[in-house]
C-alpha cells in the first residue's frame, strides 16, 4: 500500500497536483492503463481535488466496526 499526502502547510500550493501529475507520467511510461486511489468518504476536499484532476468515483467500500 502506498500513501500520498501533502502536509497542511503545503496544501493549496500546487504540491498535490505536481505529485499526481508526476505519478501519472510515470504510470504512462510504465504502460499502465489507469491510476487507482482511495479517499475517505468524509474527506470532501480530497474528493473534489481528485475529481478536478479527472478521477471519477468507481466503487464504494463499506465497513462496519465490530466490537469485541
Amino acid at each position: 500500500m502506498t500513501l500520498l499526502a501533502v502536509s497542511p502547510s503545503a496544501q493549496k500550493m500546487g504540491v498535490g497536483k505536481l505529485l499526481i501529475n508526476s505519478a501519472e507520467a510515470w504510470a504512462k511510461k510504465q504502460g499502465y492503463r489507469l491510476l487507482h486511489l482511495e479517499v475517505f468518504a468524509n474527506n470532501n476536499n480530497a474528493q473534489r481535488f481528485y475529481q478536478n484532476l479527472g478521477f471519477e468515483p468507481e466503487m464504494l467500500h463499506m465497513v462496519k466496526p465490530l466490537n469485541e
